[in-house]
């Protein structure tokens, strides 16, 4: 009986020591580890097309994601508490490939005044990812329960962080320091995001006559804030 209370005892101890969320994953080294990032991926892949892309958060379960990914709905609470778990995560995995996405091409081009300039061109903004994101986002916003709200609101001030230290980094390379025109570097990144973002917010809503005015507009603004070759 002892023998058997102590095995009971080992095995709760072992199921509560379980990572949650994403730490859900155990190290695992070689084929096993890839196994389970695979399995991972698919999981968050199914998750974020029923509970997303088809807008059926309530209408889908765990048992149909597991049955998409095609694992055991056993293996989906290895890696997430719960639907809501489940969902931030799948989120927050399509915000973070997206943010690849978006500034990889950045990191490949020439110098650090083009990389700037070059998000003036609106066909990087057109990836309809951004808009189903951004729906799923203000879904979580909305969320009746104030613990995933806030947790929201931190991915998106990290992901806003992230960002603006990318293109503060670009900004400070291109004017050869922390300042360009007296103005800090950091502050130019911030106008510059934020400028961007309003010009395609008003575009895509009609707010902007034609579109051919949003892009003069945003590369009337890349030479007004960006650092120029010669111009310190």
């Amino acid at each position: 009986m002892a023998k058997k209370a102590g095995k009971r005892a080992k095995g709760k101890a072992t199921k509560r020591a379980r990572p949650a969320g994403k730490g859900r994953k155990a190290a695992r080294g070689g084929r096993a580890g890839r196994s389970g990032e695979a399995t991972a991926d698919r999981i968050l892949e199914a998750a974020y097309e029923l509970f997303v892309r088809r807008r059926g958060f309530h209408e889908n379960t765990i048992e149909d994601v597991a049955r998409r990914a095609r694992v055991a709905k056993g293996t989906v609470y290895l890696y997430h508490r719960s639907k809501e778990d489940l969902l931030f995560d799948a989120v927050e995995r399509e915000m973070e490939g997206l943010r690849r996405e978006f500034f990889e091409p950045m990191r490949a081009a020439g110098d650090p005044a083009a990389r700037l300039r070059g998000l003036a061109d609106f066909r990087r903004w057109a990836n309809p990812r951004f808009d189903t994101l951004n729906e799923a986002i203000l879904t979580l916003l909305a969320h009746p329960v104030s613990s995933v709200r806030r947790r929201v609101r931190r991915l998106i001030r990290r992901a806003q962080a992230q960002e603006r230290d990318a293109l503060a980094a670009l900004f400070t390379a291109a004017a050869g320091g922390r300042s360009w025109r007296g103005t800090p570097t950091k502050a130019l990144a911030l106008a510059y995001a934020v400028a961007l973002r309003g010009l395609v917010f008003e575009t895509r809503e009609g707010l902007v006559e034609d579109a051919r005015s949003a892009h003069a507009a945003a590369h009337a603004l890349a030479k007004l804030l960006v650092p120029g070759k010669g111009k310190r």
